[in-house]
Order: C-alpha cells, then structure tokens, then sequence
C-alpha cells in the first residue's frame, strides 16, 4: 500500500509491524538495494565484465542510451511510499482479518494524531 509521502511510511510501518502485521519493504536513497535502478552502477556506467566490454562496444557511444540515477523520479517516490505486507498462501480467513485490523488500528491511530491523510 501506499502511503501519502515518504516521512509517513517510515514512521507507519514500525507501528505495523508493532501490531504483528508482516510489513516491510521502505525504499531509503541511502541504502544501496540491489532491487533498484539507481544501484545498478554497471549498467549506469556502462560497466562490462568482459575484455571486449559486450554489450556497451556493440553500440556506437552516442547511441547508447542516457541513464541516471535519478531518471525515474516517480518509480522513486513509489518506492519510498510503499509498504509492502506479506500475504502467505496458508493465512486463513482469521488471519487476514487480524491483519486487515490491526492496519486499520494504525492508520486510524495516525489519521488522530497527524491528521495526515486529510486534505
């Protein structure tokens, strides 16, 4: 699910968590994740493992394509808002309720003291 802005998710998801429900996946600039783009140094900077640097050489250099760190702002902030709750195969109907209450308790929690989600 996503949160409204980043500073949220940070500090809904350890109460989530506080509550049982299986939640992680916080997206941090600071932490290298392998998962993202904007780590990916060998593609960004047309890195090759071999000695005849396939596949940047098969390309002329000016038709390579431009890539940067920062060139999919929105994937970004998607990443940064995201709180990823882990639904597994054998949850029962219980299960999921307890987890479907236990968000609804944070978030009506921090709607009362934030008034975050109100515009």
């Amino acid at each position: 699910m996503f949160m409204p802005d980043a500073e949220t998710a940070r500090n809904v998801l350890p109460a989530l968590q506080a509550e049982g429900v299986p939640a992680g996946g916080i997206y941090d600039s600071k932490i290298r994740d392998w998962h993202i783009y904007n780590y990916w140094d060998h593609i960004l900077q047309y890195k090759s493992v071999s000695a005849d640097r396939l596949p940047w050489s098969g390309v002329p250099r000016a038709e390579l394509p431009k890539y940067t760190k920062d060139m999919c702002p929105n994937s970004l902030s998607l990443l940064a808002r995201a709180i990823l709750i882990d639904i597994d195969y054998n949850l029962g109907d219980e299960d999921c309720a307890k987890i479907a209450a236990a968000i609804n308790k944070v978030l009506n929690v921090y709607l009362a003291e934030t008034k975050v989600f109100v515009k």
